[in-house]
C-alpha cells in the first residue's frame, strides 16, 4: 500500500476498542472511505456498559488511570467526562474484617516484599522499551513464566502482591503467564499508579456514562455498520467482503476482530493459519447483580480466591444495590450456575445478602500465546504480516489486553503504515 494514499477504501472488521480507534485515527489523518463492520448490535467489544436497575455499570473494562494517555485523549476529544471511583476496601479472610486498601497493603508488606518491589521497579525501568506498542523483539529472558523469571531476579516475594492485579484481573497464573506480559502491563508508570492506589490516593477514573459510551461517541463520527457479521473475505487486487447484509469491495483490510475466529471467513495463508490458530484465551466471568448490606466500595478479597470464586465486587454505582462481581477461570471450566453459587457464598461471607442475579457475561479474555511460542519469535512473525495482501492486524493479541494498550497500538499502526 502506498503510504498516505487517502483515497483508498478501507474496511475495518470489528467495532471494539481496536477497530474504532484505528478508524478514528484514520479519519483524523484524512481517510474518509473507511467502513467499520461489527457482527453484534452494539459497539465497544469488551467495553460493555449495560444498565442495572437505574445505574449504568461496567461489565467489561472497568476504568482508566492517569497513564491512559490515549484513552483520556479520546475522552477529551469526544467530550466524554470522567468520574472518581468509589473508595477501595479489602476483606481480610483471616481477621474477617474490611480494611481500607492502604491498611491492607501495609499489613501485607514484609522486608522481602519491599525489597522485591524495589527490584521490580528497576527491572521495569531496564525494560521500559516494552511501553512501546506491541511485543516484537521481546527479550528471550522475559518469555519465561513470570514466577520463574521473578525467582531468578530475587522477586519471589512479589507473588502475593501481584495475584489480584494479574491473576484476579484475568491475566493468568504467575506460574504460567510470561514475564513480558506482566512487565508490559505493570510498567513503571502503572507501577507508580498501583502504589498510589494502594496508598488510597486518587489515581484512577471511571468513564462517565460508561466505557461503552466513549466508543459510541467515537463511532458517531464514523461509518459503522452493526449486525454485519462477516461471512467471507477474498483478497486479490480488490478485496471482496461478504457480510450477512451486503457485499463490499475495498482496497485495504484491517482485522480488529479475534484472529482465531477470522479463520472461519478469511482466505488465510498457511502462515496466517498457523499463527492465528495458536491463540489462547482465559475465561473471565462478570455477573451483574443486586446486593444489600455491603460497603459502598470496590471490595477485593485477600487472599485471592481460586478460579470461579468471586475476587472483586464493584459497587458505588448510581443505585445503592447495583453490584458487579468478577471471577477469573479457565475456558469451559465453570458453569454459570456455579458462578452464581460462588457469588451467593461470597456475599453471605461478607455479611450481605444477594437479592438477584440479573445477567452474566463469560468473556474470552486476554488473547495470548505460550512462553515457548513467544520465545520462538511468534510476535516477530505476526508483525511481519502487517501490510501483506493489503491486510493489517490490530487488537489485544498484538498489544495486550488493556484499553490503553489496544488504542496505543492502533494509533501506532495508523501512524506507521498510513
Amino acid at each position: 500500500m502506498q503510504h498516505g494514499d487517502r483515497d483508498r477504501r478501507i474496511c475495518v472488521v470489528g467495532a471494539g476498542a481496536a477497530g474504532l480507534s484505528a478508524a478514528h485515527f484514520l479519519h483524523r489523518r484524512g481517510y474518509r472511505r473507511v467502513v467499520v463492520l461489527e457482527s453484534s448490535g452494539r459497539v465497544g467489544g469488551k467495553c460493555c456498559s449495560p444498565r442495572l436497575g437505574g445505574a449504568v455499570v461496567e461489565a467489561g473494562a472497568l476504568g482508566a488511570t492517569g497513564s491512559y494517555r490515549e484513552v483520556l485523549g479520546l475522552a477529551r476529544e469526544t467530550g466524554v467526562g470522567l468520574v472518581e471511583p468509589p473508595h477501595q476496601v479489602v476483606f481480610d479472610e483471616q481477621s474477617r474484617e474490611f480494611l481500607p486498601l492502604n491498611s491492607a497493603f501495609r499489613k501485607s508488606l514484609t522486608p522481602a516484599s519491599v525489597a522485591a518491589l524495589a527490584r521490580y521497579f528497576f527491572a521495569a525501568l531496564r525494560h521500559r522499551s516494552l511501553r512501546r506498542p506491541g511485543f516484537s523483539g521481546a527479550p528471550a529472558e522475559l518469555c519465561r513464566p513470570f514466577s520463574e523469571w521473578a525467582a531468578r531476579q530475587g522477586m519471589s516475594a512479589l507473588a502475593p502482591l501481584l495475584e489480584l492485579p494479574v491473576t484476579g484481573f484475568g491475566y493468568g497464573s504467575l506460574d504460567v503467564t510470561p514475564a513480558v506480559y506482566v512487565l508490559k502491563y505493570i510498567h513503571t508508570a502503572n507501577f507508580v499508579t498501583l502504589l498510589r492506589l494502594a496508598l488510597s490516593r486518587s489515581a484512577s477514573f471511571r468513564i462517565a456514562g460508561g466505557y461503552e459510551g466513549l466508543w459510541r461517541a467515537v463511532a458517531d463520527r464514523l461509518d459503522v455498520r452493526l449486525d454485519s457479521r462477516v461471512l467471507n473475505i477474498v483478497r486479490g487486487p480488490v478485496i471482496r467482503v461478504t457480510t450477512v447484509r451486503e457485499e463490499l469491495e475495498c482496497d485495504v483490510l484491517l482485522l480488529a476482530a479475534p484472529l482465531d475466529q477470522a479463520l472461519a471467513y478469511l482466505d488465510a495463508s498457511a502462515e496466517e493459519q498457523d499463527l492465528f490458530s495458536r491463540v489462547r484465551y482465559n475465561a473471565y466471568h462478570v455477573t451483574l447483580c443486586r446486593t444489600r448490606g455491603l460497603p459502598d466500595a470496590s471490595i477485593s478479597l485477600h487472599p485471592l480466591p481460586g478460579p470461579g470464586a468471586i475476587c472483586l465486587l464493584a459497587r458505588g454505582w448510581a443505585t445503592a444495590e447495583a453490584t458487579v462481581a468478577y471471577a477469573y477461570g479457565e475456558p469451559g471450566e465453570i458453569a454459570p450456575d456455579e458462578v452464581s453459587r460462588q457469588l451467593e457464598q461470597t456475599v453471605r461471607k461478607l455479611g450481605g445478602s444477594l437479592l438477584a442475579v440479573d445477567k452474566q457475561f463469560a468473556w474470552r479474555y486476554f488473547p495470548h500465546v505460550s512462553p515457548e511460542l513467544m520465545a520462538a519469535g511468534y510476535f516477530d512473525r505476526i508483525e511481519a504480516l502487517q501490510g501483506s495482501r493489503n491486510t493489517f492486524l490490530a487488537g489485544s493479541l498484538l498489544s495486550f489486553e488493556t484499553v490503553e494498550d489496544v488504542v496505543a497500538y492502533s494509533q501506532r499502526l495508523v501512524a506507521r503504515y498510513f
